[in-house]
């Protein structure tokens, strides 16, 4: 009978079990047929995916703005071919046809090279003056400022000491001296006038003429007048002393242009 009466505890399977309502309840038991490293790669391989995903319309919004940025710049080209391109002006130099000599050792002699160049001679002083009025052309969703300006150009040269350049100048070719004008866009030209010490100098002609050696240096786009300086440019005053004469030159320029305007500081006083 005292067998009877004794209960039978319950048979514990698993974790064991609390009445502790605040214990954590116990973890699953990871099933031995699923490996974690798996599980991981997985993870990581839609991880990648997502970012592709999301790198789609990034990519869309770069092609467009991409596009946008190509028809901007055709259509301002186009408004410049039209209109004007950027304007940058350079000048007035003196172009000087000069024979340079030099000594050239070979085979054990020396001998005497000749060669003709041109010689850049910049003004002593430069003022540029002028105005500009700015408007607007449209191509589409795309806008151009434009502009047309008036600017005078007043530049003094006194002769220069051609014995202070490098190498050894044999000779100087005044007759064939030339004032030259450099421009970005010579088409955006509507009117030019030039005077020599107030007079008028002769027709202004197109292109800078220049040599293979500076035009290598100096875009060939832009004006020059022939000048037949003589060989009395820039001679001393006849009244005893010995200051320099100055030749001035003055440019009356209106042209047109787009965007971009600038001027070169090109004398040694601007």
């Amino acid at each position: 009978m005292a067998d009877e009466d004794k209960e039978t505890a319950p048979e514990q399977t698993g974790a064991p079990t609390s009445n502790n309502p605040f214990q954590n309840p116990p973890w699953p038991r990871r099933s031995p047929g699923k490996p974690r490293g798996k599980n991981l790669g997985v993870k990581f391989f839609l991880l990648g995916v997502l970012a592709l995903a999301l790198c789609i319309p990034l990519f869309m919004v770069w092609g467009l703005v991409k596009e946008r940025e190509a028809n901007y710049r055709q259509a301002t080209a186009e408004i410049g071919r039209q209109w004007g391109a950027n304007q940058t002006i350079n000048g007035p130099f003196l172009a000087i046809p000069v024979v340079h000599q030099w000594v050239e050792e070979k085979n054990g002699e020396n001998l005497v090279r000749r060669q003709n160049r041109e010689v850049l001679i910049a003004p002593d002083r430069l003022e540029i003056e002028g105005s500009v009025d700015t408007s607007k052309r449209s191509r589409g969703i795309h806008e151009a400022i434009v502009y047309h300006s008036d600017a005078t150009l007043v530049a003094a040269f006194s002769r220069p000491d051609l014995r202070s350049l490098s190498g050894q100048i044999v000779s100087a070719d005044w007759q064939r001296a030339r004032l030259v004008l450099s421009m970005s866009d010579p088409k955006g030209i509507t009117e030019i006038r030039v005077k020599r010490d107030g007079s008028k100098a002769a027709e202004v002609e197109p292109g800078l003429g220049l040599t293979s050696q500076i035009a290598d240096h100096h875009p060939n786009s832009g004006l020059h007048i022939p000048l037949k300086l003589g060989s009395s440019f820039g001679s001393t005053s006849g009244n005893g002393s010995q200051e320099t004469i100055q030749t001035v030159f003055e440019i009356d320029l209106m042209f047109q242009g787009s965007q971009v305007l600038s001027f070169v500081p090109a004398g040694a006083d601007t």
